[in-house]
């Protein structure tokens, strides 16, 4: 949903869930950094929607901003190591790459070169979340 049409929806009882990724970031320059366009519902209040971590804010939230695939692998994987401090948070490094792998390379000789030569360049969406 684009932030115009959510700024206008006067339905009171309407619940937003982008699944985009305007209302991931509770820091909309974040946004605007990374996505390159002015975010134009800095003041809306939105929760993160990772449910397995934050189910209660979600449950009243009018705008929820959808994990991405990539990210919700990796915090659910990392956060019950930094709930009890057994990970330096400034160490982390997330090494998740797509189109690699036998179903999306296709032929058998195909190499894992020849992919990672497709990454070369990416600006992926779901990177940001990460910071």
């Amino acid at each position: 949903m684009r932030w115009r049409q959510a700024r206008r929806s006067k339905a009171r009882e309407t619940r937003i869930i982008d699944l985009g990724a305007d209302y991931r970031f509770a820091d909309t320059s974040v946004c605007e950094a990374w996505y390159r366009v002015k975010h134009t519902h800095k003041d809306a209040e939105r929760v993160y929607g990772l449910a397995e971590l934050n189910r209660e804010a979600i449950r009243g939230a009018k705008i929820i901003g959808n994990a991405g695939c990539y990210t919700t692998a990796s915090i659910l994987a990392l956060a019950p190591l930094a709930r009890v401090d057994l990970v330096d948070m400034t160490s982390i490094v997330v090494d998740a790459s797509p189109r690699i792998g036998r179903g999306a390379l296709g032929e058998a000789g195909e190499s894992s070169a020849r992919a990672l030569r497709q990454l070369q360049g990416v600006r992926r969406r779901n990177t940001p979340p990460y910071a």
